[in-house]
């Protein structure tokens, strides 16, 4: 059985690292509308991409199997 010794554990907190990592700049509340809505019309575009190359991919797999 292992006694328990009175030792200083190996693990360390980078406390310079995670304080730097806090400092953060004012949010810009437009800038973030904007990415916003540039995010909604890519979602949009890439939906409409995708419907798009399904249709076409259908019609190409109909004109093949039906001449």
């Amino acid at each position: 059985m292992q006694q328990m010794r009175a030792e200083k554990s190996d693990f360390r907190t980078y406390t310079s690292s995670s304080i730097i990592g806090t400092i953060s700049r004012p949010t810009n509340v437009v800038d973030l509308i904007k990415k916003n809505k540039m995010e909604k019309t890519k979602e949009k575009m890439l939906k409409i991409y995708t419907l798009f190359g399904f249709v076409g991919l259908f019609l190409l797999f109909v004109i093949f199997i039906y001449p």
